[in-house]
């Protein structure tokens, strides 16, 4: 049985998730609200729906992120459901000039790092929130 094989057959391994995630939640919320109070200008990179799991779990909202950006045009304009964070074209990048990219689809970090090198290659860094907050 698959629960008995992944010792499902106790609370302690839902017990652990619930811990990791908390310290996760807290190492990112940690990261972003010091890179704030530094003046950081931090855009969203990705307006998914997935990506509302992590900004309602987390309590981002436009306090932490200035805008996030998007590649459906259906999406620009509007505002993130429960933390009212604009969404906008991930064309007008460069009007915003940000510090920092939270890359919220993180499982495609390594196909957006790609596709965004300049970035990489200037100024602006992007914060790598799972399975470990970093940034590069």
């Amino acid at each position: 049985m698959f629960e008995k094989k992944n010792l499902f057959t106790s609370i302690d391994p839902l017990l652990a998730f619930a811990e990791r995630t908390s310290n996760l939640k807290e190492s990112l919320i940690s990261t972003l609200q010091c890179l704030k109070s530094e003046g950081a200008f931090i855009l969203g990179y990705g307006a998914s729906t997935k990506v509302n799991v992590t900004l309602q779990y987390c309590d981002i909202n436009i306090s932490v992120l200035d805008a996030i950006v998007g590649v459906n045009p259906f999406k620009f304009g509007k505002l993130t459901p429960g933390s009212f964070i604009p969404i906008v074209s991930s064309d007008s990048i460069g009007e915003y000039n940000p510090d920092y990219f939270l890359l919220l689809p993180w499982h495609f970090k390594d196909f957006i790092l790609a596709r965004e090198k300049m970035y990489l290659d200037g100024k602006v860094k992007f914060i790598i929130p799972f399975p470990e907050v970093h940034i590069l």
